[in-house]
């Protein structure tokens, strides 16, 4: 194992980014960058804008996942990217359904979860051998200690005997610069054993944690998907079945009934309004409907109620 380009492969771990960086990572501060404007746009609720300013980032391709034998730091690099890249279509998953197209949000979740599936496989593949080379050294540097410490103890013992000599001949005074080389070099690889027992715990949960959560991130899409898909199969099931598979029918239909809407929560009434405008865009009733929810038009006032009639007065 060659200890430099270990400790290179921790340190990279601990920062998470390289001053080189690739075309694939630049998506990692890409991401960095525009994540508070991303967030503002959800929280009011623009939606649309939202979807725009990703799709202007996204590749049009999904680049690869990049690997260098002689290098991990490369791998670990294009699993950020390629993360980056994946939480690019959450965020547009996210503000496509809230916009009303929800195939749109399937396509983008589904992608998000493909990314997440390759990626796991592949920083798999790129730290694997670095855990298990780390964790083999530990053995190996507890096993050189314990011999080292013997050897150490047997030169120890032989160097006292010639230094305690009055006189030393040419060939004893060769074995004791001999000596005292070798302890002096036992004592150089037991420092270097020693740092490497100390760090390796630390490196190889470090190592295994990020494995397992890039394995524990595939696991996050199925149920919002799967949801999604139910969702979207009863509607397509219920306008084939109710509206003879015409949408404006049942948008004509769902929208003129209040109360299809009017108990739902501002975000989810935003949302079910947007749902039916992107199957009919031109739907007037919900376009109001949905202006009233932004708050950009005053909702109208609620009619009176009629008074009572008085009975007419009989007559005695």
């Amino acid at each position: 194992m060659r200890i430099l380009n270990t400790v290179a492969v921790a340190a990279l771990v601990c920062t998470g980014l390289t001053a080189q960086t690739p075309p694939i990572q630049s998506y990692v501060q890409q991401f960095n960058d525009v994540k508070a404007e991303l967030d503002n746009l959800m929280a009011s609720q623009q939606f649309k804008e939202a979807v725009e300013k990703i799709k202007a980032i996204l590749p049009p391709v999904t680049p690869d996942f990049e690997k260098d034998p002689e290098n991990p730091q490369v791998g670990i690099n294009s699993y950020f990217g390629l993360n980056a890249i994946q939480s690019f279509h959450v965020y547009l998953g996210r503000a496509l359904v809230m916009a009303g197209d929800v195939e749109g949000a399937i396509s983008n979740f589904t992608k998000a979860e493909q990314i997440a599936n390759q990626n796991a496989v592949d920083l798999d593949s790129v730290l694997s051998p670095i855990i298990e080379s780390w964790t083999a050294t530990v053995e190996q540097n507890k096993k050189a200690l314990a011999e080292a410490a013997q050897t150490k103890e047997e030169l120890e013992a032989e160097a006292k005997k010639l230094e305690a000599k009055a006189r030393r001949n040419k060939a004893e005074e060769e074995k004791l610069t001999k000596l005292k080389e070798s302890l002096a070099l036992i004592e150089k690889n037991t420092a270097v054993w020693e740092e490497n027992l100390k760090r390796a715990p630390a490196i190889i949960e470090q190592l295994n944690a990020m494995n397992n959560g890039a394995k524990e991130d595939t696991k996050r899409f199925e149920p919002a998907i799967a949801a999604m898909t139910n969702d979207l199969k009863a509607e397509n099931e219920l306008i084939s079945s109710k509206f003879n598979g015409d949408k404006v029918k049942y948008v004509t239909s769902v929208a003129g009934t209040k109360d299809n809407f009017e108990n739902l929560n501002q975000a989810d009434k935003v949302k079910f309004l947007n749902r039916l405008l992107f199957l009919d865009p031109k739907n007037a009733v919900a376009q109001k409907q949905l202006d009233i929810a932004l708050g950009k038009v005053a909702p109208e006032p609620e009619k009176p109620a009629a008074p009572a009639r008085r009975p007419a007065p009989r007559n005695r």
